[in-house]
């Protein structure tokens, strides 16, 4: 039962390790971590319009950086030069396809000039009902998952470009995938690659409806780790693992869970802010600018569960049948 230990050391904050700056990482704010002007960054994110992501895009936006909104709904554009939204559906693979279309077409010139980071946030997490999008996944493992695989597997053609193209690139390309400490929970109900959207198990069945939000995110872990493997020939990508911590945001405002499970939640849980701290901390930090697959939390690198570890074949077998899942090809020949 490590992994149940290393899960409620995680989840309050017991296991930080040291860092440079001396922070208190659990309450650590986003706003403390960035000091330097980003006018030279791109950032391009999910699930910007409320909660972490759009208090990461909209720190990020104060402090100089052109953020690039991949949103279902979106806003029109304003006329500000530093932000645009792109309508984009990650339950929806078609949507999908067509907002990278659309950036590619309509802005990938713009990093010519601007350094871009990549963040996976957006998520759903236990609806009230089994839903399925519509490929067919189940909505937690077609949005969370399949539907950020999607978006990265077509805008690494595009980032890879932009990096060949700098006459003298001077950074790495990060892309940063939202995961969790639910991770770990695949102890308890294992990701099962002949079922990951639920036609033949019991969705209702005891609590399999937080299980498949606990799978989601283990397969963005999993994901996390393969890409990084994926990308060693191209050692200018660094790929990061984020657990956020238990916020207090939107997410799972509907959710299947007892209200109870809030109550007792609620003195654990961070603020906004201190959720975005760890999203911003591998996004921009300086200290970690030279890893590349590897888990945070609290401001600071913690360990894959062993399931993540120790699992290579698992991985890879996740990746190839994702790729043929979402229909998209690895850009690597």
């Amino acid at each position: 039962m490590k992994w149940l230990w290393d899960a409620s050391l995680e989840f309050f904050g017991w296991n930080e390790q040291p860092n440079t700056q001396n922070r208190n990482s659990f309450y650590t704010t986003a706003e403390e971590l960035l000091s330097e002007n980003l006018n030279h960054v791109a950032l391009l994110v999910t699930g910007s319009l409320s909660g972490m992501g759009q208090h990461t895009a909209t720190l990020l936006q104060q402090h100089g950086a052109t953020i690039f909104h991949f949103v279902k709904n979106a806003p029109k554009d304003s006329n500000n030069q530093t932000e645009y939204f792109i309508e984009m559906d990650l339950a929806n693979l078609s949507s999908i396809k067509q907002a990278v279309e659309c950036f590619n077409e309509n802005y990938s010139h713009l990093l010519q000039q601007l350094h871009p980071l990549v963040l996976c946030n957006a998520a759903v997490m236990v609806p009230p009902k089994l839903v399925y999008t519509k490929d067919g996944f189940e909505s937690q493992m077609g949005i969370n998952y399949f539907g950020h695989f999607s978006w990265i597997m077509q805008l690494l053609p595009i980032l890879n470009q932009s990096y060949l193209c700098k006459s003298n690139p001077i950074q790495n390309i990060r892309i940063v995938i939202v995961s969790s400490v639910a991770h770990r929970f695949c102890h308890f109900s294992p990701l099962d690659l002949q079922d990951l959207h639920w036609n033949r198990r019991n969705y209702y069945f005891g609590i399999n409806y937080f299980f498949a939000y606990c799978q989601s995110k283990f397969a963005l872990a999993l994901f996390a780790k393969e890409l990084s493997h994926q990308l060693e020939t191209l050692p200018y990508f660094r790929i990061y693992c984020v657990h956020p911590g238990v916020v207090k945001t939107k997410l799972g405002s509907e959710a299947m869970i007892h209200p109870l499970f809030y109550c007792l939640m609620h003195p654990f849980s961070k603020t906004v802010a201190q959720g975005a701290a760890t999203m911003v901390y591998c996004l921009t930090s300086k200290e970690i600018e030279h890893q590349t697959g590897k888990y945070y939390s609290n401001c600071c690198e913690q360990e894959f569960d062993t399931l993540v570890q120790q699992n290579a074949s698992l991985s890879n077998q996740l990746w190839n049948q994702s790729l043929q899942e979402t229909n998209t090809k690895w850009f690597i020949v």
